[in-house]
Parts: C-alpha cells; structure tokens; sequence
C-alpha cells in the first residue's frame, strides 16, 4: 500500500443528495414516483439501520405502509419536509461490522422528491483506502438507487497534514469511496474553492441520470468551512435539484429529438415513394396506405417537437432556480473563494439551450412538409378515386346500352313465339302424333330455343368484360 493509501483524514461524511420525479407536467403522478422512498428503505435493510429501514412509516405520504401522496394535499410544495422530526437519525454497519452514523432528510421541492441521505464518522479517523466503509458495496451508485433525475455524492473531510497535494488526496479518496464499484473512476472535471477549502468535482460523461456519476470530494482547510456548509445546506440541495433537472430534461430532449429524426427519415423514404409513377389503381392503393400511415407518424412528430420546447423550457427555469441558490451562496463566500466551477455549469446548461433550438429549428420543416405531403396525398387519392368512379360509370353506360338491345331482340322474339301461340291455340286440341301438324310445330319452335341460347351466352360473354 502506498503512502497516499495510508494517508489518513478525519471527520469524514457523505452525502448522497437523490432527486426523483413525482409528478409529470400533466400534473399527475409518475409511475414510479415512490421508487426512491422504497430503495432507501432497502438499504437501510442492507446496512442494519431500523430508522432507516422504517422510513416509510414516518413519511407523510406513506399511510398504513402504503403511498398515499393524497396526505401531500393542502400544503405548499416548495419545500415540504416530509417527516417530523425534520431529519431522522441512526447507526449502521457494513458486512466487516464497521458502525456508523447516519441521517436522513426527505423533502418534497414543487414536483420532485429530493433526499439528503449523509453517513458520517465524526471525531475518528480513517485511511482513505477504508473509505469504502460508507459507501459499502457500492450501495450509493445510481445504479441501486435508481433516482429518476439523477443524485450527487459529496465527501467531506477534513486533512490530518498538509505532506501531499490537496488534488492528489481528492483523487485517492474518489478512489477509496468507489473501490466496490466494478466501473471505471469518473472523470476530473474542475478544482474550485468554497468557504475556504478546495473542492473537486468528477463525473462521467453522459446525461443519462442512472448512469451519470458525479462526485465532489471537499476537502476541510479553513476554520469556517463546516459553519458555512450547514448554513447554506438547504440552498446547496437546491441547487444540486437545479443540476440534475437540467440534465434530466437535456437527455429527455436527445431522446425526443432522436425519435423525430427516425420520423424526418420515415418521411423522406415516403417522399420517394409518392414520386413513383404508377397506374392508377396501383398508384391509388399506394397513396392509400400512405394516408393510413402518416396522419399518426405526423401526430408522433409534432409531440416530439412540443416535447422538446417542454424540455427546453423547463432548462430555462431551472437556470433561474439554479442562479438564485447559488447566489445565497455567494452571499456567504469568504474572499479567496472561487465558484467558477458552478459558474461553469450555467454556461454548459446555455450551451444545452441552444442545442435544443438548433435542432427544433432543423426538424420543424419536417413537420410542414409532412402537413403538405398529407394534404397532397389527400388530393391525389381523391381525384384518382373521382376518375375510377368516371370510367365506371362510361363501362356501365356502355354495356346498359348492349343490353337495351339485346332485352329488345328479346321482346322481339318473345312478342313473335307469344303470336304463333295464339295461332296454333285455334287449332284443334286433339290430333295424333303422326299429324304432320305435330312435326311442324317441334321443328318451327326450335330455331327460337337455338337463338335465346345464343342470346344468353352473348349477354354472359358482355357481362364478364
């Protein structure tokens, strides 16, 4: 073990801040908008910590063990603290029987669920390698919590000397607080400096919340630094809420924004089949089964586009949010202190700002053309069925005409059996079969059945075409 290993630090806490959707922007519940209480309950199972593992029994949206925002009603929402006493307390222990300290503070801020969940060990010492002890089997990664916008980590401790670089400690205690996870570190992304002392911040790179790991690694060198924190506690959670919404609802806009390009490309191969230049019945089929098709592809396209306006608006309130909780922070800074690294993150959710309005700025088109295509569609299939219905019509009009003649030389020929009826009826009613009358009628009635036969295999044959 190296000596950075062995490197030992004091009063050492973290913090798991979790937020979680409750409510969507039709202002109903999301399906899972308890899943956060229930695996904060699991862990406390996990780690043999009974406050912890009864936390739904002292939530006020939880009654007789069962969710029930309903006790939620009435109240304001801007910071609604969901248990009395405010905080909840407790001991735990990892599987090594290592015991520490914990707390709990679930809130409730406007439609999210947001949960400050800190183990602690105060007054002891620890080497950062035995970091692991309060993040035991990795059981704080966004992969057990599963908080639907997203969580960040803060350590905090307190140097025992000043023999290595504050950055290396950092780095070392990262290392020591993930080494049950299986992943790769996060990345370093910048050093900044609040109350006093300096603060790291990591994270991966993505905007997926139950993939995206970030961490802030304080370290405690001024006199001042804890006072300040705790005073600024509830702002910093906010402003954590503001972070991770801004993510949530950047990655929420790649996925809308993604599902109207498959569409944009759907429509374009559809373009390519409207040039095709059929015949009339094949081209009447094809434009059919076009306008069965589009009107719901057209449906599905204007809610991914109203999806990310939705996405791009709830970014610019949430910039706001975030401004005003950092600058209670401000309000409180010492004069070496540098919050770049917050400022930072403004100038990427700008960034997510612009991204998003250059892409509803390229798909839009899509949606008026699909507007057009359909109406073009529409047309096509009307006169194509307004001209099938027209030569029906003339194919109709022809063979009507075939078949006034044909049921006139029928007449004809009925009105001419009907009068030798009435000829041969005056003659005498009984005669013998060896008259010759008898033969001349057999043979004088048979041109007539030769040609009605003739005349309904013609009428058949016309009929058919």
């Amino acid at each position: 073990m190296s000596q950075i290993e062995k490197y030992l630090i004091k009063n050492q806490s973290v913090t798991l801040y979790a937020f979680h959707l409750r409510t969507e922007l039709a202002k109903e519940l999301t399906e899972d908008s308890s899943l956060l209480w229930e695996n904060l309950a699991k862990l406390g199972e996990r780690l043999s910590a009974p406050p912890l593992q009864g936390l739904l029994s002292e939530l006020i949206c939880y009654k007789n063990g069962q969710y029930d925002p309903n006790e939620e009603e009435g109240k304001k929402t801007a910071w609604l603290e969901l248990t009395q006493p405010r905080e909840l307390t407790f001991c735990g222990q990892n599987q090594m029987g290592f015991v520490f300290s914990g707390s709990i503070y679930p809130v409730r801020i406007h439609d999210t669920y947001a949960a400050d969940l800190t183990f602690f060990c105060k007054d002891r010492e620890m080497q950062v390698s035995q970091l692991n002890r309060l993040n035991p089997d990795a059981c704080l990664m966004p992969s057990r919590i599963q908080a639907s916008l997203g969580q960040t980590l803060l350590l905090y401790a307190e140097p025992t000397d000043r023999e290595f670089d504050s950055r290396l400690i950092a780095d070392e205690c990262l290392k020591g607080l993930l080494q049950d996870s299986n992943e790769t570190l996060p990345l370093f992304i910048k050093e900044g400096k609040l109350f006093g002392s300096p603060i790291f911040e990591y994270e991966d790179y993505t905007y997926d919340p139950l993939q995206r790991r970030h961490i802030l690694v304080w370290l405690c060198e001024h006199s001042q630094t804890a006072e300040l924190a705790q005073i600024v506690s509830n702002s910093l959670m906010n402003l954590l809420c503001c972070r991770n919404k801004i993510f949530y609802a950047f990655h929420q806009s790649r996925e809308s924004d993604e599902s109207a390009r498959q569409l944009y490309r759907k429509l374009e191969e559809n373009i390519e089949q409207f040039e095709i230049k059929a015949e009339q019945p094949e081209r009447l089929k094809l434009m059919e089964n076009l306008l069965a098709e589009m009107p719901p592809d057209e449906m599905r396209y204007a809610r991914s586009l109203r999806n990310m306006s939705d996405h791009r608006t709830t970014i610019k309130a949430n910039i706001s949010n975030y401004e005003t909780s950092l600058e209670e922070i401000r309000k409180l800074r010492l004069p070496d202190d540098d919050l770049t690294f917050f400022d930072k993150f403004l100038t990427d959710a700008r960034q997510f700002l612009s991204q998003i309005r250059t892409d509803m700025n390229f798909l839009a088109p899509g949606q008026r053309l699909s507007q057009q295509m359909v109406a073009g569609i529409r047309g096509i299939v009307e006169i194509d069925t307004l001209k099938q219905m027209k030569e029906n019509e003339e194919s109709g009009s022809k063979l009507q005409e075939r078949l006034e003649i044909l049921v006139a030389v029928i007449v004809g020929i009925l009105n001419g059996a009907m009068l030798s009826a009435t000829v041969h009826s005056e003659l005498p009613k009984i005669f013998s079969i060896t008259d010759p009358l008898f033969f001349h009628l057999i043979f004088s009635g048979l041109p007539t059945g030769l040609v009605i036969l003739l005349i309904v295999l013609i009428v058949q044959h016309l009929w058919k075409k």
